[in-house]
């Protein structure tokens, strides 16, 4: 009987997180479009779990739920996930088990964000979970351990002034991590490789997605004619002309997230960081994707100006923007004069 009675009431608590966010959209309008992560996510938990409660804590996670994200969306999740934790007097950790090592590339500096699978609760009982961009700055229930999902909505200007002076992305980041030796060696490598110097060169990011070749998972084919892609080019070059003399620097560092699309001619001025591009994920995060991207968003930081172009055909990315803010530098953005826009 008591265990069809626990049996009932774990149906009730896994239905209860199933239908909670079409609820919060009825009442709330808040998106949707992820509850199906957040189902396979409680598949994982128990109905109780008594062992390993800890409510002064909570734990952030790049699990199941979070392959789609990209380095970006990461560090954002930590960033808020740290915000969180400080503002509501509680403890941040981090258990990243899914795309790549996290201490490979980023060891704890301040603070000791670690923590093992086996000192982790797991009932639904003692967890309340936080979703996306669904999480509150005020985490009320002090006898529950809170576990986080991708909290890479930006929280950092939901915050008062005298908060957002006392969080800024940078220094939130550099409490919780220091560069690793490998990611240290990858940076001046690729620093040494292109020839730049820090201050020095100018940044810029375009995120084309499909527009070159296939880049997103559901893509068969990229989404640009060859006659398109030929003149995409040309169109980016005026615009990184017209950059490159008002910059007064010698060069311009490209990044992308298409190879092809790297790997065409550029002018002179143009350097590219060895390499090759791809999504980091569960499912592709291979040790040579991962470098580059680690690599990418720490060497785009040690420019003197970083911009993202913008336009028909292309992408508002945050890789860029995050890049920046790391760096405790403004992100601005461009839109390059397209062919097919003009009269």
């Amino acid at each position: 009987m008591r265990t069809a009675l626990k049996n009932i009431k774990y149906r009730i608590c896994v239905l209860k997180n199933r239908i909670y966010p079409y609820i919060h959209k009825a009442f709330f309008g808040t998106d949707t479009r992820y509850a199906w992560l957040q189902q396979s996510v409680i598949k994982s938990y128990k109905l109780f779990d008594f062992r390993r409660f800890n409510p002064a804590r909570v734990i952030i996670y790049m699990t199941e739920t979070t392959e789609f994200a990209g380095l970006a969306d990461r560090f954002k999740t930590f960033v808020n996930g740290y915000i969180l934790a400080k503002e509501n007097n509680r403890t941040l950790h981090i258990y990243h088990d899914k795309g790549f090592r996290l201490e490979k590339y980023l060891e704890p500096n301040e603070i000791d964000w670690r923590i093992s699978p086996s000192d982790i609760c797991w009932g639904l009982n003692r967890v309340k979970l936080l979703w996306f961009d669904q999480f509150p700055l005020a985490l009320k229930k002090r006898s529950k351990e809170y576990h986080g999902y991708a909290l890479y909505a930006d929280i950092i200007p939901t915050l008062t002034p005298d908060q957002q002076e006392k969080y800024t992305f940078s220094k939130v980041f550099n409490t919780l991590f220091r560069p690793s030796a490998h990611l240290t060696h990858l940076v001046d490598s690729a620093m040494k490789a292109c020839q730049l110097r820090e201050n020095q060169f100018i940044a810029v990011h375009i995120r084309f997605l499909d527009f070159f070749e296939p880049v997103e998972k559901e893509a068969k084919q990229a989404t640009g004619t060859p006659e398109q892609q030929e003149q995409m080019i040309k169109d980016i070059h005026a615009a990184l002309d017209h950059l490159l003399q008002e910059s007064g620097c010698e060069s311009i560092l490209l990044f992308s997230d298409s190879n092809r699309f790297l790997q065409a001619p550029h002018p002179a001025y143009v350097k590219v960081l060895p390499g090759t591009v791809g999504h980091i994920s569960r499912n592709n995060g291979s040790d040579a994707i991962t470098d580059k991207a680690f690599t990418d968003m720490f060497v785009m930081g040690k420019a003197r100006h970083i911009y993202r172009i913008l336009g028909k055909h292309i992408y508002a990315g945050g890789f860029a923007q995050t890049a920046a803010k790391l760096a405790g530098k403004p992100c601005r953005d461009i839109t390059y004069d397209s062919a097919e826009s003009r009269p």
